[in-house]
């Protein structure tokens, strides 16, 4: 797996995208970490910059240490509060780095929500990252360690 574009046939499809301006990072935890211990590595990402560099970072140490397990990526979709384009974002930036990704979404979206509880998410009532996001993440999880039982692969 090669986590640095080598020509521009690696580059994203979405255009206006360029990743050979994103410099692959050094690992930073590739002698210090041992990421043999996992059967799955599961990168939660939105598609901005900060997802953009863990991804980078993970995959990089990925690369120096040989992982050879499974390696997802997953993106909640927050409907009609989600940055225009963020899924096709997530998708080109999965495909350059050669990672499967899903999108989970919660059936009611955020602003549905929003009114029903008639108040916004806050520090007190952190709703959006409950239950769009970690909620809906936690599904894929459970879905995942089952498979990687069912193939005798999970401890």
């Amino acid at each position: 797996m090669t986590c640095q574009p080598t020509s521009t046939e690696n580059k994203g499809t979405t255009p206006g995208l360029n990743f050979e301006t994103v410099a692959t990072p050094a690992p930073f935890f590739a002698g210090d970490f041992d990421l043999s211990r996992f059967d799955c590595i599961l990168l939660n990402t939105s598609g901005g910059k900060d997802s953009q560099a863990t991804m980078g970072q993970v995959l990089a140490s990925v690369q120096a240490q040989g992982y050879q397990g499974k390696i997802m990526a997953v993106h909640a979709d927050l409907g009609r509060m989600e940055w225009a384009g963020s899924w096709e974002l997530v998708q080109a930036q999965c495909a350059h780095y050669g990672v499967e990704v899903v999108k989970v979404k919660r059936d009611q979206d955020l602003l549905e929500q929003v009114k029903e509880r008639g108040m916004w998410p806050s520090s007190a009532a952190r709703y959006c990252t409950s239950d769009h996001k970690r909620d809906q993440i936690q599904k894929v999880v459970t879905q995942l360690t089952r498979d990687l039982k069912a193939q005798g692969i999970a401890h």
